[in-house]
């Protein structure tokens, strides 16, 4: 009896799984078979020489070992066979099986297996069937696994055959044997969560998933899968770091390739960013005392909070301004009590209590008013100005700062008469 196994050819895995190992290995036999390989064309044979009255048999495997999550493992595969079974002049028997399996790796025992093809006769004589069966494409099966871990995934094909010139032949000779051809797919399962807000972005090779409201959340996808994650903060708040599988990983943008579960957590901590130093106050740069000026400044905040303004008059009082929003001018008014050169000069405070730096200053001279409005009308009575009677509606006597008086002088008529005052 000699024994062609399984063929590898087209294995196409999703999950970057490469096709079987480069390796035939004869499993069990008895009789001392003999097994030659010829890796070059994917064919091992095994030779048997059953004894009048004995039995022989043999069984060959080839797999792959793979990493696998704990999935449902979708198996899409194909198979050919050709060979025959014969039995002589007396009672005899023989038979051939062909399968698929999936074995916990190192042993540990079979979690699936699958018969393609099987057939056994038994206490037969002068029995010959040729078997030649073209590619066959059965539905895909579904393997349940249990828990992650490897796995042999893989295919076996065992003969035997007793009593007179029986005989199993599937290799050896001309193109007995046997092949199949296999493709797997399961999914990954990926645990999305997130500490503070953000959205998640998740790219895939068909479409791109934003993450946000629905947090926390499970999707699956094929293994083999690229995806690339990056993440968007909501305002007020900053990207930290993500928790891959327990590990931190501090570039924002990770790609991976799924072959196995993960739980992915983004981490945002929220931050409120002062709002930009005001632009410096706008508005006249000279005018007189007790006359009320007004003057306009604006900022941004970084964040989009309304801000509103306190500006300091140089002169010890300062004002604040009601809320504004971002980017808006905002303004306030003031006069001064004596003259002097003042700085005006403003800063901005968002919703969230952070101030800015102080915006720089605008230099404003303030003088006493002429006697025609109102101000100092000199230092005495002959420097006096001459005010027209109706002409000054403002209050004659003004502090000021380098003496104690001012003189005025005014012409009041009284009948036909004038008096200087």
């Amino acid at each position: 009896m000699s024994i062609s196994p399984v063929k590898a050819e087209e294995v196409t895995y999703f999950a970057e799984m490469p096709p079987y190992d480069d390796k035939w290995t004869l499993v069990g036999g008895s009789n001392y078979p003999y097994a030659d390989a010829n890796l070059s064309t994917g064919r091992l044979a095994v030779f048997m020489f059953p004894f009048t009255g004995e039995s022989s048999s043999a069984q060959v495997k080839t797999w792959k070992r793979v990493w696998l999550p704990e999935t449902d493992l979708e198996i899409t595969y194909s198979w050919r066979l050709k060979g025959y079974l014969m039995c002589g002049l007396y009672l005899s028997f023989t038979g051939v099986d062909l399968y698929i399996f999936v074995e916990k790796s190192l042993n540990s025992g079979t979690i699936n297996e699958t018969t393609l093809f099987y057939k056994y006769v038994d206490l037969v004589w002068e029995y010959q069937d040729s078997i030649n069966i073209p590619w066959t494409f059965p539905d895909p099966i579904v393997v349940s696994i249990p828990e992650a871990g490897y796995y042999n995934i893989g295919a076996g094909l065992s003969g035997r055959a007793g009593g007179f010139l029986a005989s199993c032949v599937f290799g050896g000779e001309e193109d007995y044997g046997a092949w199949v051809s296999m493709k797997l797919r399961y999914t990954c399962a990926v645990y999305w969560d997130r500490s503070g807000y953000g959205t998640i972005n998740v790219e895939l090779p068909d479409r791109t998933m934003h993450l946000h409201d629905c947090l926390p959340i499970t999707t699956f996808h094929d293994a083999g899968t690229p995806v690339k994650i990056t993440a968007t903060p909501d305002n007020h708040f900053q990207f930290d770091y993500w928790e891959l599988d327990g590990v931190n990983q501090h570039a924002n943008e990770l790609e991976f390739i799924l072959h196995e579960n993960h739980i992915v957590k983004a981490y945002f901590s929220w931050v409120n960013n002062p709002p930009n130093t005001p632009s410096t106050p706008s508005g006249l740069t000279s005018g007189y005392v007790y006359t009320t000026y007004s003057y306009s400044t604006s900022t941004i905040d970084p964040d989009g909070d309304n801000v509103r303004y306190e500006l300091s008059w140089g002169d010890g009082t300062s004002t604040t301004t009601g809320f504004y929003a971002s980017d808006t001018a905002a303004s306030a008014s003031h006069s001064w009590t004596r003259p002097g050169t003042y700085q005006v000069k403003v800063q901005a405070q968002d919703v969230y209590e952070a101030w800015s730096s102080w915006s720089n200053a605008l230099t404003v001279s303030i003088s006493q008013n002429d006697a025609s409005t109102g101000g100092d009308a000199g230092n005495n009575f002959t420097a006096a100005t001459s005010i027209s009677p109706g002409s000054y509606l403002g209050t004659l006597y003004q502090s000021n700062p380098t003496d104690t008086r001012d003189w005025y002088q005014s012409t009041l008529k009284v009948g036909r008469s004038s008096i200087y005052i």
